[in-house]
């Protein structure tokens, strides 16, 4: 049961695509790959660029070799069950730790490689400040050991509620009260996206509609 829930939560962190502001770090670099057809948008700060067969790939552990966990040609069930083989148990259970950044720590992301956490007030400032918090978040947690990225949470019942200057949505009783299924799910995407330009890609609260 427990490696069924670490591979499940291991898999969505490999599947995520991060949103990104596209600056850079001094201490580090950002790479935009090219994206084409099966091919994704490549972000790196500290991993160095792989290129195989004309391919270009993170080496999150950098050890100079493309490792399965890595390539993301593979699903993200192969590739979290790879990485569940290199990974040891204290390490498995900081994918499932689910935290607040209330006060973050640098270490909670370059060594201990949490999985979760709550958005709080730490992406408050605004919508490319925002975008820039969590960037430093993700720039840390490339850092670490494995370089997997965080999943970055905020209670948004009504659109990215936390964010200074952010749209605000009906919540789900001023949804269904409307009742227009074809608006809810028009309202729940467009708020899943402005989420998602500012880094949070989880919405811990129940929805009438899809989030994607």
């Amino acid at each position: 049961m427990f490696r069924n829930r670490v591979l499940l939560v291991v898999s969505l962190l490999l599947a995520l695509t991060l949103s990104v502001s596209g600056e850079s770090f001094e201490d580090g670099y950002l790479y935009h790959g090219p994206e084409g057809e099966g091919i994704p948008q490549l972000v790196s700060w500290r991993a160095p660029i792989l290129e195989i067969d004309g391919l270009k790939f993170k080496d999150l552990n950098e050890n100079g070799i493309l490792d399965d966990y890595e390539d993301w040609r593979l699903l993200p069930k192969q590739r979290a069950a790879d990485l569940l083989q290199k990974m040891d148990h204290t390490e498995k259970a900081a994918q499932m730790l689910h935290i607040t950044l209330y006060s973050p720590q640098e270490q909670w992301f370059s060594e201990q490689n949490v999985g979760f956490a709550l958005a709080y007030t730490y992406l408050e400032a605004g919508p490319r400040e925002a975008a820039e918090a969590a960037n430093r978040l993700q720039q840390l947690s490339e850092s670490s050991r494995w370089g997997i990225p965080l999943i970055i949470s905020m209670d948004s019942v009504v659109g990215a509620s936390w964010v200074k200057g952010a749209t605000l949505y009906p919540d789900q009783i001023g949804l269904g009260a409307a009742g227009d299924v074809e608006l809810d799910k028009t309202s729940e995407r467009d708020a899943a996206q402005g989420n998602g330009c500012h880094g949070c890609a989880h919405e811990p609260f129940p929805h009438c509609g899809p989030c994607y």
